[in-house]
């Protein structure tokens, strides 16, 4: 499996497939960095990348710090010990496909895998299709 990099579209799916739209659906992506970075397709077809920092949590804000498991096994004291930190949002001023993908499961709980791809020319989402039950 991996890793992968997440995107939320709030660009209108296309017809049949409006299920997928919602600003808390998230996609996965391996077409950029795969490490946990985030981007969003916009309303209006751009791609932003939400770029962020990884920072050190000082001991004593640590989940674990000051409890009986701190001190028995060495893990517990790296728990928590990085947080994000949102740094700005850039147009990535896209050229190219993006492909991104998410599970549905219908209602007898078997899995629906569908595959997105968005062509964006010159910074500009120009076509969105979607491969999948419908």
């Amino acid at each position: 499996m991996g890793m992968y990099d997440y995107v939320k579209c709030n660009y209108p799916m296309p017809k049949g497939f409006e299920f997928l739209q919602g600003s808390n659906r998230e996609f996965q992506t391996k077409d950029f960095t795969n490490i946990l970075d985030e981007y969003t397709i916009t309303e209006d077809g751009r791609l932003i990348h939400h770029e962020h920092s990884w920072d050190i949590v000082p001991e004593e804000e640590r989940p674990y710090y000051g409890k009986p498991e701190w001190d028995e096994n060495p893990i517990f004291k790296t728990m928590g010990s990085m947080k994000r930190t949102h740094v700005a949002d850039k147009d990535m001023d896209f050229h190219g496909y993006l492909n991104f993908y998410t599970i549905e499961y219908n209602s007898r709980n078997k899995p629906n895998f569908y595959n997105l791809t968005a062509k964006f020319t010159d910074g500009k989402l120009v076509e969105l299709v979607v491969e999948g039950e419908d």
